[in-house]
């Protein structure tokens, strides 16, 4: 079995929620060290599948995956508010979607009480889509950055929770 400090657990996760607040705080800086951060392993990425395809003889569509994903990497790290303005229309998109299909299957589920929560959930996330969908562009910065400090928060607090749990009585 793994042995954890509950002290080190216990600060990363103090430190992890710390971090969600900045997060959430200065919604256009993480919005941006994101979008440089992911164009930045993609193109690491793309290389070093390159260089794996030409010292394994590897199919051409890996080339190909491989060019996409340095293209990729590039067009994010050389012009980071476009990924930004995308991946928020995206995330936009996903919720109005995710919303329709909770508030479907709540409907079907009706006979069961607790499928209410399931509908408001539903009608909760095609809200946010409407929201994010009307101040888009200007939206995409806190979007983007409500999503990883709520991420980084609640991870901090399940760290937070844990490292207690570990701690001897």
């Amino acid at each position: 079995m793994e042995k954890y400090d509950w002290k080190i657990t216990f600060a990363e996760g103090i430190l992890l929620i710390i971090l969600g607040i900045f997060a959430m705080a200065l919604p256009k800086v993480t919005a941006f060290t994101f979008e440089i951060l992911l164009g930045w392993i993609l193109l690491i990425v793309g290389v070093i599948q390159i260089v794996a395809y030409f010292k394994q003889r590897k199919h051409t569509l890996d080339l190909i995956k491989s060019l996409l994903f340095i293209i990729a990497g590039g067009v994010l790290i050389a012009y980071p508010l476009g990924g930004i303005i995308t991946l928020a229309l995206v995330i936009s998109l996903l919720l109005f979607c995710e919303g329709i299909a909770k508030a479907v299957v709540a409907y079907r589920l009706r006979i069961f009480k607790p499928s209410i929560w399931l509908f408001l959930s539903g009608l909760i996330s095609i809200t946010i889509a409407i929201l994010v969908w009307t101040q888009w562009p200007s939206s995409a910065p806190w979007l983007l950055a409500l999503f990883i400090g709520i991420n980084l928060i609640f991870y901090g607090i399940s760290q937070v929770i844990f490292a207690l749990n570990l701690k001897p009585k």
